[in-house]
Protein backbone atom coordinates (compact mmCIF):
# COMPACT_ATOMS: atom_id res chain seq x y z
CA UNK A 1 0.00 0.00 0.00
CA UNK A 2 1.05 3.58 -0.72
CA UNK A 3 1.99 6.03 1.58
CA UNK A 4 -1.29 7.81 2.38
CA UNK A 5 -3.23 5.16 0.68
CA UNK A 6 -6.79 4.42 2.06
CA UNK A 7 -7.34 0.58 2.27
CA UNK A 8 -10.45 -0.69 0.48
CA UNK A 9 -11.61 -2.05 3.91
CA UNK A 10 -11.29 0.84 6.26
CA UNK A 11 -14.50 1.80 7.73
CA UNK A 12 -16.23 -1.68 6.79
CA UNK A 13 -17.68 -4.43 8.45
CA UNK A 14 -18.29 -8.13 7.93
CA UNK A 15 -21.91 -7.27 8.91
CA UNK A 16 -22.04 -4.65 5.98
CA UNK A 17 -19.44 -6.29 3.40
CA UNK A 18 -20.17 -10.05 1.27
CA UNK A 19 -15.96 -9.45 1.30
CA UNK A 20 -14.91 -9.07 4.64
CA UNK A 21 -17.90 -11.34 5.38
CA UNK A 22 -16.04 -14.13 2.96
CA UNK A 23 -12.62 -13.81 4.76
CA UNK A 24 -14.11 -13.93 7.91
CA UNK A 25 -15.46 -17.58 7.83
CA UNK A 26 -12.64 -18.66 5.54
CA UNK A 27 -10.14 -17.84 8.47
CA UNK A 28 -12.52 -19.32 11.13
CA UNK A 29 -11.02 -20.98 13.59
CA UNK A 30 -7.41 -20.85 11.78
CA UNK A 31 -4.50 -19.79 13.68
CA UNK A 32 -1.63 -18.07 12.14
CA UNK A 33 1.92 -20.03 11.98
CA UNK A 34 4.95 -17.82 13.77
CA UNK A 35 6.31 -17.22 10.33
CA UNK A 36 3.13 -15.10 9.71
CA UNK A 37 3.37 -13.95 13.22
CA UNK A 38 6.69 -12.59 12.71
CA UNK A 39 5.68 -11.36 9.12
CA UNK A 40 2.88 -9.32 10.86
CA UNK A 41 5.35 -8.05 13.49
CA UNK A 42 7.95 -6.97 11.40
CA UNK A 43 5.39 -5.13 9.18
CA UNK A 44 3.90 -3.47 12.10
CA UNK A 45 6.81 -2.09 13.58
CA UNK A 46 7.63 1.11 14.46
CA UNK A 47 4.19 2.15 13.52
CA UNK A 48 2.17 3.35 16.90
CA UNK A 49 -1.57 1.53 17.48
CA UNK A 50 -4.39 3.14 16.33
CA UNK A 51 -5.80 4.46 19.47
CA UNK A 52 -2.62 5.57 21.12
CA UNK A 53 -3.81 8.50 23.30
CA UNK A 54 -7.50 7.92 22.90
CA UNK A 55 -9.84 7.48 25.40
CA UNK A 56 -13.86 6.95 25.41
CA UNK A 57 -14.36 10.54 26.18
CA UNK A 58 -12.64 11.74 22.78
CA UNK A 59 -12.88 8.52 20.33
CA UNK A 60 -16.54 8.08 19.21
CA UNK A 61 -14.88 4.16 18.36
CA UNK A 62 -13.41 3.48 21.68
CA UNK A 63 -16.69 4.94 23.40
CA UNK A 64 -19.10 2.64 20.73
CA UNK A 65 -16.89 -0.26 22.21
CA UNK A 66 -16.98 0.33 25.70
CA UNK A 67 -20.85 1.04 25.56
CA UNK A 68 -20.66 -2.72 23.59
CA UNK A 69 -19.09 -4.82 26.49
CA UNK A 70 -19.60 -2.85 29.64
CA UNK A 71 -20.93 -5.24 31.92
CA UNK A 72 -20.50 -8.84 29.56
CA UNK A 73 -19.34 -11.49 31.26
CA UNK A 74 -18.80 -15.26 30.26
CA UNK A 75 -22.38 -16.29 32.09
CA UNK A 76 -24.15 -13.27 30.04
CA UNK A 77 -22.40 -12.98 26.34
CA UNK A 78 -21.42 -15.62 23.84
CA UNK A 79 -18.72 -14.40 23.07
CA UNK A 80 -16.92 -13.81 25.93
CA UNK A 81 -17.64 -17.34 27.00
CA UNK A 82 -16.07 -18.67 23.92
CA UNK A 83 -12.87 -16.66 24.89
CA UNK A 84 -12.76 -17.92 27.90
CA UNK A 85 -12.88 -21.40 26.94
CA UNK A 86 -10.57 -21.21 24.33
CA UNK A 87 -8.03 -19.58 26.83
CA UNK A 88 -8.67 -22.30 29.86
CA UNK A 89 -5.99 -24.33 30.38
CA UNK A 90 -3.38 -22.47 28.07
CA UNK A 91 0.42 -21.46 29.57
CA UNK A 92 1.70 -18.24 29.14
CA UNK A 93 4.20 -18.15 26.40
CA UNK A 94 6.91 -16.68 29.49
CA UNK A 95 6.41 -19.95 31.35
CA UNK A 96 9.44 -21.14 32.64
CA UNK A 97 11.58 -18.35 30.71
CA UNK A 98 13.94 -15.58 32.11
CA UNK A 99 15.81 -12.68 31.15
CA UNK A 100 19.01 -14.72 30.77
CA UNK A 101 17.32 -18.04 28.76
CA UNK A 102 15.20 -15.69 26.16
CA UNK A 103 16.17 -13.05 24.16
CA UNK A 104 12.73 -11.42 24.05
CA UNK A 105 12.36 -11.16 28.12
CA UNK A 106 15.88 -9.58 28.23
CA UNK A 107 14.26 -7.18 25.46
CA UNK A 108 10.92 -6.41 27.78
CA UNK A 109 13.19 -5.84 31.02
CA UNK A 110 14.97 -3.50 29.69
CA UNK A 111 12.43 -1.33 27.91
CA UNK A 112 10.84 -1.15 31.55
CA UNK A 113 14.33 -0.94 33.36
CA UNK A 114 13.34 2.57 35.20
CA UNK A 115 9.80 2.90 33.80
CA UNK A 116 7.60 4.82 36.40
CA UNK A 117 4.05 3.73 36.39
CA UNK A 118 1.72 6.46 35.00
CA UNK A 119 -0.09 7.02 37.99
CA UNK A 120 2.91 7.04 40.05
CA UNK A 121 2.13 9.54 43.35
CA UNK A 122 -1.36 10.31 41.79
CA UNK A 123 -4.14 10.61 43.56
CA UNK A 124 -8.21 11.13 43.38
CA UNK A 125 -7.15 14.58 44.62
CA UNK A 126 -4.32 15.62 41.88
CA UNK A 127 -5.67 13.38 39.18
CA UNK A 128 -9.23 13.53 37.44
CA UNK A 129 -8.18 9.68 35.63
CA UNK A 130 -7.72 8.34 39.10
CA UNK A 131 -10.65 10.66 40.54
CA UNK A 132 -12.87 8.99 37.89
CA UNK A 133 -11.33 5.83 38.73
CA UNK A 134 -12.04 5.93 42.11
CA UNK A 135 -15.74 7.00 41.87
CA UNK A 136 -16.18 4.09 39.51
CA UNK A 137 -15.04 1.35 42.21
CA UNK A 138 -16.70 3.34 45.30
CA UNK A 139 -18.37 1.33 47.23
CA UNK A 140 -18.17 -2.16 44.89
CA UNK A 141 -16.99 -5.22 46.41
CA UNK A 142 -14.02 -6.68 44.98
CA UNK A 143 -15.16 -9.92 42.91
CA UNK A 144 -12.86 -12.13 45.34
CA UNK A 145 -14.36 -10.90 48.36
CA UNK A 146 -14.65 -13.71 50.78
CA UNK A 147 -13.95 -16.49 47.80
CA UNK A 148 -10.87 -19.07 48.74
CA UNK A 149 -9.10 -21.51 46.23
CA UNK A 150 -10.99 -24.37 47.27
CA UNK A 151 -14.06 -22.62 46.28
CA UNK A 152 -13.38 -21.14 43.28
CA UNK A 153 -11.81 -22.14 40.03
CA UNK A 154 -10.81 -18.50 39.49
CA UNK A 155 -9.29 -17.38 42.78
CA UNK A 156 -7.36 -21.33 42.80
CA UNK A 157 -5.98 -20.38 38.87
CA UNK A 158 -4.59 -16.88 40.56
CA UNK A 159 -2.95 -18.70 43.25
CA UNK A 160 -1.35 -21.23 40.83
CA UNK A 161 -0.15 -18.80 38.84
CA UNK A 162 1.58 -16.80 41.66
CA UNK A 163 2.97 -19.94 43.00
CA UNK A 164 4.70 -20.51 39.38
CA UNK A 165 5.90 -16.95 39.25
CA UNK A 166 7.08 -17.33 42.89
CA UNK A 167 8.85 -20.39 41.82
CA UNK A 168 10.85 -18.82 38.59
CA UNK A 169 11.39 -16.00 40.73
CA UNK A 170 13.35 -18.12 43.58
CA UNK A 171 14.62 -20.23 41.13
CA UNK A 172 15.67 -16.86 39.16
CA UNK A 173 17.75 -15.68 42.74
CA UNK A 174 19.49 -18.84 43.41
CA UNK A 175 20.83 -18.67 40.05
CA UNK A 176 22.22 -15.44 40.49
CA UNK A 177 23.45 -16.19 44.40
CA UNK A 178 25.40 -19.16 42.99
CA UNK A 179 27.02 -17.21 40.02
CA UNK A 180 27.80 -14.31 42.59
CA UNK A 181 30.22 -16.63 44.85
CA UNK A 182 32.57 -16.69 42.01
CA UNK A 183 32.73 -12.75 42.86
CA UNK A 184 33.32 -12.98 46.84
CA UNK A 185 36.48 -11.18 48.31
CA UNK A 186 39.18 -11.20 46.64
CA UNK A 187 38.02 -12.85 43.85
CA UNK A 188 35.91 -9.89 43.05
CA UNK A 189 36.85 -7.16 40.29
CA UNK A 190 36.92 -4.43 42.39
CA UNK A 191 38.64 -6.00 45.50
CA UNK A 192 41.69 -3.62 46.77
CA UNK A 193 43.55 -5.30 49.62
CA UNK A 194 40.33 -5.27 51.72
CA UNK A 195 39.44 -1.40 52.50
CA UNK A 196 36.17 -2.02 51.94
CA UNK A 197 35.67 -2.89 55.46
CA UNK A 198 37.60 0.03 56.66
CA UNK A 199 34.31 1.94 58.42
CA UNK A 200 33.75 5.73 57.92
CA UNK A 201 35.68 8.32 59.77
CA UNK A 202 33.48 9.89 62.21
CA UNK A 203 33.60 13.18 60.70
CA UNK A 204 31.30 11.32 58.18
CA UNK A 205 27.81 12.05 59.34
CA UNK A 206 24.51 12.80 58.23
CA UNK A 207 25.69 16.93 58.83
CA UNK A 208 28.69 16.61 55.95
CA UNK A 209 26.73 14.33 53.95
CA UNK A 210 23.25 16.86 53.73
CA UNK A 211 26.08 20.06 53.25
CA UNK A 212 27.49 18.20 49.86
CA UNK A 213 24.10 17.79 48.47
CA UNK A 214 23.44 21.25 49.24
CA UNK A 215 26.28 22.00 47.69
CA UNK A 216 26.08 20.10 44.56
CA UNK A 217 21.82 21.54 44.49
CA UNK A 218 20.69 18.10 45.59
CA UNK A 219 21.95 16.64 41.84
CA UNK A 220 24.31 13.60 40.57
CA UNK A 221 27.40 15.26 39.64
CA UNK A 222 27.90 12.30 36.73
CA UNK A 223 24.27 11.77 35.19
CA UNK A 224 22.29 14.75 36.25
CA UNK A 225 19.36 13.19 37.80
CA UNK A 226 17.62 15.20 40.90
CA UNK A 227 17.58 13.65 44.58
CA UNK A 228 13.72 13.48 43.84
CA UNK A 229 14.42 11.23 41.04
CA UNK A 230 16.47 9.32 42.57
CA UNK A 231 14.06 8.77 45.65
CA UNK A 232 11.71 7.45 42.92
CA UNK A 233 14.35 5.17 40.77
CA UNK A 234 16.25 3.71 44.09
CA UNK A 235 14.47 4.65 46.95
CA UNK A 236 17.43 6.17 48.08
CA UNK A 237 18.96 9.78 49.02
CA UNK A 238 21.66 10.62 46.81
CA UNK A 239 25.00 9.34 48.10
CA UNK A 240 28.23 11.12 49.37
CA UNK A 241 31.07 9.89 47.29
CA UNK A 242 34.71 9.88 48.36
CA UNK A 243 36.92 10.93 45.34
CA UNK A 244 39.80 9.47 46.15
CA UNK A 245 38.52 6.16 48.08
CA UNK A 246 40.06 7.29 51.19
CA UNK A 247 36.92 6.66 53.94
CA UNK A 248 38.94 8.77 56.19
CA UNK A 249 39.57 11.78 54.52
CA UNK A 250 36.31 13.70 55.11
CA UNK A 251 36.96 16.77 53.25
CA UNK A 252 34.63 18.97 51.08
CA UNK A 253 36.79 18.31 48.08
CA UNK A 254 37.21 15.13 48.71
CA UNK A 255 33.24 14.65 48.33
CA UNK A 256 30.61 14.79 45.91
CA UNK A 257 27.27 13.75 45.25
CA UNK A 258 26.12 10.73 43.43
CA UNK A 259 23.17 8.26 42.56
CA UNK A 260 23.07 5.05 43.40
CA UNK A 261 23.84 3.81 40.09
CA UNK A 262 26.68 5.59 39.50
CA UNK A 263 28.48 5.36 42.88
CA UNK A 264 28.10 1.58 42.18
CA UNK A 265 30.01 2.44 38.99
CA UNK A 266 32.40 4.27 40.06
CA UNK A 267 33.89 1.21 42.04
CA UNK A 268 35.56 0.07 38.88
CA UNK A 269 38.25 1.99 36.54
CA UNK A 270 38.71 3.93 39.79
CA UNK A 271 41.72 6.16 38.39
CA UNK A 272 39.74 7.04 35.54
CA UNK A 273 36.69 8.31 38.18
CA UNK A 274 38.93 9.85 41.06
CA UNK A 275 40.87 12.03 37.91
CA UNK A 276 36.85 12.63 36.22
CA UNK A 277 35.37 14.00 40.02
CA UNK A 278 38.35 15.54 40.44
CA UNK A 279 38.06 18.04 37.78
CA UNK A 280 34.04 18.50 38.72
CA UNK A 281 35.40 19.70 42.22
CA UNK A 282 37.96 21.55 40.43
CA UNK A 283 35.38 23.24 38.37
CA UNK A 284 33.26 24.07 40.69
CA UNK A 285 36.31 26.33 42.82
CA UNK A 286 35.89 24.97 45.94
CA UNK A 287 39.26 25.65 47.89
CA UNK A 288 41.13 22.68 49.54
CA UNK A 289 40.73 22.98 52.99
CA UNK A 290 40.21 21.12 55.74
CA UNK A 291 35.86 21.01 56.74
CA UNK A 292 35.47 18.71 60.44
CA UNK A 293 31.94 18.35 61.24
CA UNK A 294 31.86 17.41 64.92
Amino acid sequence: MRKGQIGWSRGLTKETSPGLMAISRANKGRKPTMEERAKISKSRKGIPPWNKGLTKETNATIARVTAQNTGKTKGTDESVARSAANNKGRVAWTTGLNKETDERIKNISQKLMGHIPWNKGLTKDNNPIVASISTKIKGKKAWNAGLTKETNKSVESMAKITASRNKHNHSGLARRAEKMKAYVGEKSPSWIDGRSFIPYGKQFNCQIKRHIRERDNYICQNCGITEYESKLHFKRNLDVHHINYNKLDTIDNNLISLCSHCNIKANKDREFWERFYTDKIISKSIPIAFVIYG
